[in-house]
């Protein structure tokens, strides 16, 4: 089979009765791999979030002891409120549940009894980059709580020290 032919048939693994499933099963699949690629990505970020988190609060609470500072309570506790919830939001963006790829067990079942199986898979896949792309802006806004609450926990913390 040719390179073209090849392409215009999903990629060879299966073969299409039109090129429009071929071309739509195609773009599914780039998005769907796309999405899982950004969920590596807020993952990561998530982790390095949680991390520069700790090594705030320990920097902080040590910098304190060490050198004898007085914080100011009320500006310190709100500062290391803010960092808590900065941890809990990074891991929690962490812990959202990962993309779908493909059918579920239920869905193979429906994909083998189905007559018109073709459209039932895009269907599917339409299904889980829908699913993919809710729980990945979920996964970002927590994220995005996760860094203003350390960066406004950062400041406030060290104006809890410099005053």
């Amino acid at each position: 089979m040719s390179g073209s032919q090849d392409q215009a048939n999903g990629g060879g693994a299966q073969q299409w009765s039109r090129p429009q499933h071929a071309v739509a099963y195609q773009e599914a699949r780039a998005v769907l791999n796309a999405q899982q690629q950004r969920k590596g990505n807020l993952d990561d970020k998530a982790l390095r979030t949680a991390r520069l988190t700790t090594v705030v609060v320990g920097a902080v609470i040590t910098v304190a002891k060490a050198f004898d500072i007085v914080v100011v309570e009320p500006l310190g506790y709100i500062g290391i409120g803010l960092l808590v919830v900065s941890f809990g939001a990074a891991l929690t963006a962490y812990g959202l549940s990962g993309p779908v790829l493909g059918p579920s067990a239920g869905g193979l079942r429906e994909l083998v009894e189905a007559e018109r199986w073709e459209r039932t898979f895009l269907f599917q896949l339409e299904a889980a980059i829908d699913v993919n792309t809710t729980r990945l802006g979920r996964s970002s806004f927590v994220l995005l709580i996760s860094d203003i609450t350390l960066f406004a926990g950062v400041i406030a913390t060290l104006a809890a020290i410099a005053l």
